[in-house]
């Protein structure tokens, strides 16, 4: 859960559907380049991109913050 969130708020994001995020955003939430980000995917160890159209992909923000949690774990 965000710092910001209520409980009631995470509540509301288990029922919403999950969100796609872009390039930018993904940067700004993990502070990874992208040729660092996929290297990782290469590897298969960050979440793999989603295609929304055919121009455009995005990653899944549950999927993009459990890798997160999962790494600050490890650390």
């Amino acid at each position: 859960m965000l710092q910001h969130e209520s409980p009631e708020g995470a509540e509301k994001a288990l029922t919403t559907p999950d969100k796609i995020i872009n390039e930018h955003q993904c940067r700004t939430i993990t502070t990874l380049s992208r040729s660092t980000r996929w290297r990782l995917m290469q590897r298969q160890e960050f979440p793999a991109k989603v295609r929304i159209s055919p121009n455009r992909t995005g990653w899944r923000l549950s999927q993009v913050l459990e890798w997160l949690h999962d790494r600050e774990a490890v650390v």
